[in-house]
């Protein structure tokens, strides 16, 4: 099988921004793992942005999603961690000032298949996600490492 991450529109309301979400597991999408990491690139993603190229590094706790652009590199990315527990996220976008929350499964009823966003009314500290990010980085590559930090101003 191969892997299909989705992107929906932005909520009109503002507060709520969408979140990738892979509509496969990680496992089941096959990908390539450094050995001394627990990092995989995700392989055969649906490529669904007209004119990015969306790229997703999964780990037990958390998942990085990258959407970059040709001779541009990275435009936005994801960095969604505390998957088991009280998922949260950060969204950088070139265009949009950085957004932090809780992620919001959706699924507040068995009735209804909602999907996940971003609620940014809940989310935890910023600092919860620079020490999640100190945490797990290991494994991903330098240049991406360098860029999340520079962005979000952490290093």
């Amino acid at each position: 099988g191969s892997a299909h991450v989705t992107d929906r529109p932005r909520n009109p309301g503002g507060s709520l921004t969408p979140v990738a979400v892979p509509a496969v597991s990680a496992a089941a999408a096959g990908g390539d793992a450094d050995p001394s990491s627990s990092w995989r690139v995700v392989q055969h993603l649906a490529q669904d942005a007209p004119g990015f190229t969306k790229s997703w590094y999964c780990h037990p706790d958390a998942d990085l999603f990258l959407w970059t652009k040709p001779d541009e590199g990275i435009a936005a990315f994801q960095f969604c961690f505390d998957k088991r527990g009280d998922e949260q996220m950060v969204a950088w976008d070139r265009e949009r000032p950085v957004e932090v929350g809780r992620v919001d499964g959706g699924e507040s009823s068995p009735l209804h298949n909602r999907s996940p966003v971003l609620d940014t009314r809940s989310g935890g500290p910023r600092t919860r996600a620079h020490a999640a990010w100190e945490e797990l980085k290991a494994g991903l590559p330098a240049e991406v490492i360098r860029f999340v930090e520079t962005a979000l101003r952490w290093s």
